[in-house]
């Protein structure tokens, strides 16, 4: 790692940044199904955390796209192998998307 990025690490812990992604920062209100996406929640720098496992409305897809961006750099390779995903489908359910899995 670069002295810069170690830098950067420590400044985004100096100030107490957060590394999770949480659904409430998300719409999840929708109509039909297609007004919902899956996406992976929770720590961003944890081994395997890019498996789908929630539902947000595709209106919140570009703020999820952006706030996971913006706190990827900042993780450390873990070397973890990590299985294959758990498969499933964003669903509009009751007006909330929800993950549904296969």
């Amino acid at each position: 790692m670069t002295r810069g990025a170690w830098w950067s690490l420590g400044l985004l812990l100096t100030l107490g940044c957060n590394t999770s992604l949480r659904l409430e920062e998300y719409r999840t209100t929708c109509v039909a199904a297609s007004d919902c996406v899956a996406v992976a929640l929770g720590n961003v720098c944890a081994p395997c955390s890019a498996c789908p496992a929630f539902a947000i409305s595709v209106a919140s897809k570009a703020k999820y796209d952006a706030d996971r961006g913006s706190i990827a750099p900042f993780c450390l390779p873990s070397g973890a192998s990590c299985g294959p995903c758990q498969t499933g489908t964003a669903a509009c359910d009751a007006g909330q998307c929800a993950f549904v899995p296969d």
